[in-house]
């Protein structure tokens, strides 16, 4: 489904400390306001704990996004705030 553009796949990495990073959910327009992404974070994050053995699952978002509601949904709690650095390719 990926391939054809009609899904994608969701990933966990974890690290040495047992921390794991879920980054970026979305729904298309057509099928939002359904419960399908707190479905698949909530899955996401119960594969993490339940397969991986990760201890602490971390999501990042901007402040004003409006998926906030999603990842609180399964639980996640605001935390302290992040900086990110980009630099555009030479």
């Amino acid at each position: 489904m990926q391939r054809a553009g009609l899904g994608h796949w969701f990933g966990l990495a974890t690290t040495v400390d047992g921390f794991s990073r879920l980054q970026f959910v979305s729904t298309h327009p057509a099928w939002r306001r359904r419960g399908l992404c707190i479905a698949l974070v909530h899955a996401a994050c119960r594969h993490g704990f339940e397969e991986m053995d990760l201890r602490t699952l971390v999501m990042v978002a901007g402040s004003a996004d409006v998926a906030i509601g999603v990842y609180e949904s399964p639980g996640f709690r605001r935390g302290g705030g992040t900086c990110q650095f980009e630099r555009p390719p030479r």
